[in-house]
């Protein structure tokens, strides 16, 4: 039977004290892969040794002929012969009767599967000197306990999960799952229904629209593929690297001229002719347009006037003053104030 390589997790993965679900069930998944989930367990004892049958036969047989001198037996008995039980050597990890030999060596590799991937087995107080289901135990029976505090404690940490807009909906969602097994493991019997409620109170309330939507699914996995769907589809709207989000809100004063290939001939501006000039010489001199913020040279007056531009936008939208992205509906306006010229 030849020894198996080590199982090791990454340097991440490896138990620190505060990961036992997560390295829980890498664990014994590696060891039903292996074939000795019975060692982790203890379900799988220990054979005697050869030299612990020889022992136990040598005194049967003591025994049994210190009873003969005292005792003469029946004619026609006979004196019952020990045979003991042969156990065959086997390569199949997985077998459920082992010889001694082969037992050991399982166990070592059991053990090995647990102590190789703790960062610090001396100061987490972890069993060393034992067998695997020993060493197992010593974590198991402290982290699986059930306690009315742990139930406490489980559920707000579930409760304080949430959602930040813009940042990774799968890794949200993978640590809501993580909560709900360990509250679960807590007694706290969180359903699946109760689960989709749990969903959605973690988003925002910018949210809140497409929340109502999703009130009639039943199960967490139809709520979790929905809104992981129009998260992607949120994310996807972000520019690039790069990329100014300002960029993607264009106002008057800084849009692409019109008619680039025109040339005044008053003011040597690009844009319009003579005839649309608003400045001293030109065809509308004075007449400046609202979006004009330069010097105004005309000595006429002016009439004050606002004109509001508001953009609503259903799925995700860009503030001008933030920079920052908010999934549904949110409006922002724009005032701009202005003279129209009089005479």
């Amino acid at each position: 039977m030849s020894a198996g390589a080590p199982f090791l997790l990454s340097a991440s993965e490896q138990y620190n004290g505060s990961n036992w679900l997560e390295f829980k069930t890498k664990i014994r998944a590696a060891a039903k892969q292996r074939g000795v989930l019975g060692y982790l367990d203890g379900t799988i004892p220990c054979p005697p040794s050869p030299a612990a049958v020889a022992a136990a036969q040598a005194i049967a047989a003591a025994v049994a002929q210190a009873a003969g001198t005292t005792k003469l037996a029946p004619s026609g008995s006979t004196t019952p012969t020990i045979t003991p039980t042969t156990t065959f050597a086997t390569a199949y990890w997985g077998s459920l009767m082992p010889t001694h030999e082969e037992w050991q060596q399982c166990d070592a590799w059991t053990q090995g599967l647990i102590s190789l991937n703790i960062k610090n087995a001396v100061g987490l107080s972890i069993k060393l000197d034992g067998t695997a289901a020993e060493t197992y135990a010593s974590i198991a029976t402290i982290k699986d306990a059930v306690s009315d505090l742990g139930c406490i404690t489980a559920e707000a940490e579930l409760n304080e999960i949430k959602y930040s807009d813009g940042s990774d909906m799968d890794e949200h969602i993978a640590a809501l799952r993580t909560a709900w097994v360990k509250v679960n493991g807590q007694g706290a019997n969180i359903t699946d229904t109760k689960f989709c409620m749990v969903v959605l109170k973690s988003l925002l309330s910018t949210w809140l629209p497409f929340i109502g939507l999703l009130y009639a699914e039943t199960t967490s996995a139809g709520v979790i593929t929905r809104v992981s769907a129009h998260s992607k589809m949120i994310i996807s709207l972000i520019p690039t690297s790069g990329t100014s989000l300002k960029a993607l809100s264009t106002s008057a004063g800084n849009s692409k001229l019109r008619n680039p290939h025109l040339k005044c001939t008053n003011c040597s501006k690009p844009g319009h002719e003579l005839a649309t000039c608003f400045q001293k010489g030109g065809g509308e001199e004075g007449q400046f347009p609202d979006w004009w913020r330069g010097k105004k040279v005309s000595g006429t007056a002016q009439t004050a006037a606002s004109a509001t531009t508001t953009h609503v936008a259903a799925s995700a939208i860009v503030s001008t003053n933030d920079e920052n992205f908010y999934a549904f509906s949110t409006q922002y306006a724009t005032s701009v104030t202005a003279r129209n010229p009089h005479t």
